[in-house]
């Protein structure tokens, strides 16, 4: 299997817009920053919001009488977007994947996970940020018989490619030091399989409980 060193393009825009707090534990398709906040959370650590904003700010900030004022308000939004995390558990997150030839002999698809890949966001607040995940080789597997698994490759157009919409239970994450990336473990409970093109429904993978 190969790791992981991709996903699909999302765009990574580190502002600093008031985001409103999620009542529901669970979070679809958090934003590069709400990635870095929820390892903060998980790794029971304290984001250091005022060098956050002073990053995100940059050359913007104003001059040496306003700076540190400004690099104030941008902290206090940074740490209400940071509180607006506080019940998520659950995050839903779209991965591009591919399956593997069809197993006759097991009766199943296999695709590119396994449990060192991981989901890359670069550059966030100048830190390289990643979802690991943990049971990746544990989900790597689609059971389907024969004629089932013959449909999925006409319905796909005889492509390996599909979107993989997976359900994510957040972990206890380890603090990262110094240039280490920064990483948010996460188990997969399940998944959706998409058509990578058009988005159509093509199965559903449930990952049975670790022991």
């Amino acid at each position: 299997m190969r790791l992981i060193h991709s996903i699909l393009a999302a765009l990574l825009f580190i502002g600093l817009a008031v985001t409103p707090a999620y009542a529901a534990e669970s979070l679809s398709n958090p934003d590069p920053p709400a990635v870095l906040f929820l390892h903060y959370k998980y790794a029971h650590a304290v984001p250091p919001f005022e060098a956050l904003a002073q990053w995100s700010l940059g050359r913007k900030s104003g001059d040496e009488f306003h700076k540190q004022e400004e690099i104030t308000q941008a902290a206090a939004i940074l740490k209400a977007k940071a509180a607006g995390l506080d019940g998520v558990k659950k995050i839903i997150v779209n991965l591009l994947s591919f399956f593997s030839d069809y197993a006759l002999q097991f009766q199943e698809y296999d695709f590119d996970i396994n449990d060192g890949s991981y989901i890359p966001f670069n550059n966030v607040f100048g830190r390289d940020v990643r979802i690991a995940l943990t049971n990746g080789t544990k989900a790597q597997t689609w059971k389907l018989g024969p004629k089932d698994a013959e449909d999925v490759l006409r319905q796909n157009k005889g492509q390996r490619a599909v979107t993989l919409v997976l359900t994510l239970l957040l972990q206890e994450s380890p603090p990262a030091g110094d240039g280490e990336p920064i990483t948010l473990n996460a188990k997969i409970l399940g998944y959706d399989i998409l058509t990578a093109y058009g988005s159509a429904r093509l199965g559903k993978v449930v990952v049975e409980a670790s022991p």
